[in-house]
């Protein structure tokens, strides 16, 4: 019985053990799954935090780039602006310079003997109006020595002649250079139409003698002075201009 006694009791003592072992272990566990839920509850929160400091980075690096690129940009402009800036004066003072009136000296080479040679006052007159400035205007014989100076000089071969000697931009009298010659930074006008000198054999080249052949008894012959009037329309200097009757001698040998 007494074995009996201590086998019970002995039991007893180990199921009362098991029975403190067992709200032991679940204390234990159940700290375990505080401890993990309040891991879990915390990351969701350091992983917005986490995302929002970094949302906060990019928008910080956005803000930078733009404002580098805002500034890139004004500089451009400002440098752009400044270059038309400068073309700009530099385009209107050259169109000031170009407007100002070029000075140049003007001779006229004549040979005073010749009363019916092309008359250049037209051609003069052309010179005036374009954009220039005479400092000098002279009318030269040419038998005098500067006459032969500015023959021999721009190889002039037909007198009148026209020498426009420009001290200044030559490019600026570019209207002229239909009617003139350039020959060292001077104007050269030897496009004189008939009559004019030969300045290598010192005649007179293109006179015109008319002689009209008439028969004076013939009352429906036609009129020729319509004919001269023409001649003298096209510029064309009749030196003389005479009748010859047929029936006379000088009109018979012609």
């Amino acid at each position: 019985m007494d074995e009996e006694k201590k086998i019970e009791e002995k039991n007893l003592d180990e199921n009362s053990e098991k029975s403190e072992e067992e709200p032991q272990k679940t204390e234990n566990n159940d700290e375990k799954i505080e401890i993990r839920i309040k891991e879990e509850d915390t990351k969701p929160v350091e992983e917005h935090k986490k995302h929002k400091i970094g949302k906060k980075v990019r928008s910080e690096n956005v803000v930078i780039v733009l404002g580098i690129i805002v500034i890139v940009v004004l500089l451009v402009n400002t440098v752009m602006s400044a270059i038309t800036i400068s073309k700009l004066k530099e385009k209107i003072g050259d169109a000031k310079e170009f407007s100002k009136p070029v000075p140049v000296n003007l001779f006229v080479i004549r040979d005073n003997t010749c009363n019916d040679c092309f008359d250049v006052s037209s051609i003069i007159e052309e010179v005036k109006k374009s954009n220039v400035e005479i400092i000098n205007e002279e009318n030269i014989d040419i038998k005098s020595g500067k006459a032969k100076e500015f023959i021999g000089k721009y190889l002039i071969g037909k007198i009148p002649a026209i020498v426009v000697e420009v001290n200044g931009n030559i490019s600026k009298l570019e209207s002229l250079r239909t009617i003139f010659d350039i020959r060292d930074n001077a104007l050269i006008f030897t496009k004189a139409l008939p009559p004019y000198i030969d300045v290598q054999t010192g005649e007179v080249k293109g006179r015109v003698s008319v002689t009209k052949l008439i028969d004076s008894e013939c009352k429906d012959c036609p009129n020729l002075e319509q004919l001269i009037l023409q001649l003298k329309q096209a510029g064309i200097v009749l030196s003389s201009d005479k009748e010859v009757d047929i029936k006379t001698e000088q009109g018979k040998s012609i």
